[in-house]
C-alpha cells in the first residue's frame, strides 16, 4: 500500500464543496502539556483553499522557558535556537489570519490545540467555535494500522519523513496523509464533511 503524492491538490475540495478551506497545524512544544506550563517553541501552517492556492508560514517561538531535554532530543530545537524568536504574542495575529473560517487539520489535535488556546490564553484572546479534522482519529477509527503516529503512517504509505519531529516538514506529512485517506475514504463514500468535528478547550 503505496501512496504517490503526484497530485497535491486535495480530492473532493472545489468549489461544489461546503469546506472553503482547511489550514494544516503543527506545534512543537517544550514538553508534554500545558498543564506543567509548556509552552510552544515552533509553529507551522499552510491554509489550503477549495481553488488549490496553498498558502504556507512557519516560525521558531521563543516559549519564555526552557526547552525541556527530552523535547529537544525530539524536535531538535534549542534554547539558543529561539532565544531571539518571536514570542506568541507577536505572532498570533498571522495564526488567527490563516485558521480564521478554516477547518484545522491536526494529527492529535487536542495536543496541538491545547497549546494553541493555552498561547491565545495568555495573551487575553478567547478562541472559540473550532472546526477542526484529526487525522490520528481517522487512523485509528477508519484503518488499521499497526502504529498511528504520524511518522509511522508516513512510513507506511511511503511518503517521505525527512526532519520529522519539526512544524513544517509535519504539516506536509499531515496533508499527504490526509489526502491519502481522503481518497480511501471516498471509496465507501465518506468525504470532508463527515470528518468534521467542534474542538472544545478546557
Amino acid at each position: 500500500m503505496k501512496y504517490n503524492p503526484i497530485n497535491e491538490n486535495i480530492v473532493e475540495m472545489d468549489s461544489s464543496s461546503n469546506v472553503s478551506s482547511l489550514s494544516f497545524l503543527d506545534v512543537e512544544t517544550t514538553g508534554l502539556s500545558v498543564s506543567c506550563n509548556d509552552r510552544i517553541c515552533e509553529i507551522a501552517i499552510m491554509r489550503y483553499s477549495n481553488s488549490g492556492e496553498k498558502t504556507f508560514w512557519q516560525s521558531l517561538v521563543n516559549p519564555q522557558r526552557p526547552i525541556s531535554s527530552e523535547a529537544s532530543r525530539v524536535n531538535k530545537i534549542s534554547d539558543d535556537m529561539v532565544k531571539d524568536a518571536p514570542v506568541f504574542d507577536g505572532v498570533k495575529d498571522r495564526v488567527l489570519e490563516l485558521i480564521n473560517d478554516s477547518v484545522i487539520v491536526c494529527h492529535n489535535a487536542p495536543f496541538d490545540l491545547s497549546f494553541i488556546t493555552y498561547e491565545f490564553e495568555k495573551c487575553g484572546v478567547t478562541i472559540k467555535d473550532l472546526q477542526i479534522i484529526d487525522t490520528l482519529k481517522i487512523a485509528r477509527q477508519y484503518f488499521n494500522f499497526p502504529y498511528n503516529s504520524l511518522g509511522s503512517i508516513a512510513n507506511l504509505i511511503g511518503i517521505q519523513t525527512k526532519n520529522k519531529h519539526r512544524a513544517l516538514p509535519d504539516v506536509l506529512m499531515t496533508f499527504q496523509i490526509f489526502n491519502y485517506f481522503l481518497v480511501e475514504l471516498s471509496k465507501d463514500g465518506i468525504g470532508i464533511e463527515k470528518l468534521i468535528m467542534p474542538y472544545t478547550s478546557r
